[in-house]
């Protein structure tokens, strides 16, 4: 269920306008952030001529998919799918700084012309330090991110549009397996992996009078979107080659939770997997942030 913080949040004077980070989470982030620049301070020194420049290599980001919850003539069919990618600008002393690019779409093929309901478009540029250093046993952290800019809209006019941005520091902590795992994407290379991604939003005027426009004025975007998430993944569970997926958003209030459950088999010899998606929740697209949606879907996975 979707990470809460009714405990540490002042809550009614958020919703009246108050959108400073609370206290606690402030912390969370400050600790982050000096742990993000006292892994880039702690790297080995390099010599000039060590600088590595990357050609133009794409590789893969978020996860992609391509997924179904029915098919015509029901007039509900809609498939949902996500591509995204990244290539590495450039590297020094273990720093890589990467451009990536997400689009989400939404297709609503049983409709009569087979309209898409909506895209999310979502760029972001960002630093990433690989660690792998143990922490505990068979516990590692596996990696550190600051992502300089990261920009999220759907593309739409009028009351439609949505639009934000956001910084954020992110690390990720890998439970190594007593056995050597295969790594292919998209499953981890971890036994278990957990990460977390602390943002701060800002131009996000678009959602706000939005939410004015139907009566909701004494609540926020970032009621919705949260300050963060938190993902975690397991693998290779009874079967070889499957993973399940689980993702919520660090969010004031469970009433405006979500959370994203997936499952991953892959299909022998090839690089696709049977996937199937469950969301709950607020957010699953731009468009619809502040409604309910309750989706089943089902189709591939895959890597290139």
């Amino acid at each position: 269920m979707p990470l809460v913080s009714d405990g540490i949040w002042n809550h009614d004077s958020y919703a009246h306008g108050d959108t400073r980070m609370p206290r606690d989470l402030s912390r969370v982030a400050v600790f982050f952030l000096t742990l993000l620049i006292g892994a880039f301070a702690a790297a080995p020194a390099h010599s000039e001529t060590e600088e590595t420049k990357p050609g133009l290599v794409f590789e893969p980001h978020k996860l992609n998919y391509f997924v179904l919850n029915g098919v015509p003539p029901n007039e509900n069919a809609q498939v949902k799918f996500q591509i995204s990618s990244r290539f590495q600008v450039t590297e020094w002393r273990d720093y890589r700084l990467y451009f990536a690019y997400t689009q989400k779409s939404f297709w609503n093929i049983g409709k009569t012309s087979m309209p898409f309901e909506e895209s999310n478009y979502n760029p972001e540029l960002f630093i990433s330090r690989p660690m792998d250093r143990p922490i505990h046993r068979n516990l590692k952290l596996h990696d550190l991110t600051f992502g300089l800019f990261e920009h999220e809209s759907n593309g739409l006019s009028g009351i439609d549009s949505r639009s934000w941005n956001r910084s954020y520091v992110a690390s990720s902590f890998g439970l190594e397996s007593q056995k050597t795992l295969e790594e292919t994407k998209p499953l981890i290379k971890h036994r278990f992996l957990m990460s977390i991604k602390l943002w701060i939003a800002y131009n996000k005027s678009s959602q706000e009078k939005y939410l004015e426009s139907i009566g909701r004025g004494n609540e926020a975007f970032l009621d919705y979107a949260g300050w963060g998430e938190v993902r975690a993944s397991l693998r290779d569970i009874f079967l070889p080659k499957n993973q399940v997926d689980f993702k919520t958003r660090i969010v004031p209030s469970w009433s405006h939770g979500s959370y994203e459950i997936g499952y991953h088999q892959n299909i022998s010899t090839t690089n696709f997997f049977i996937y199937a998606q469950y969301w709950y929740g607020y957010g699953e697209s731009l468009r619809r942030f502040a409604e309910l949606d309750r989706r089943f879907k089902i189709g591939l996975s895959f890597f290139h």
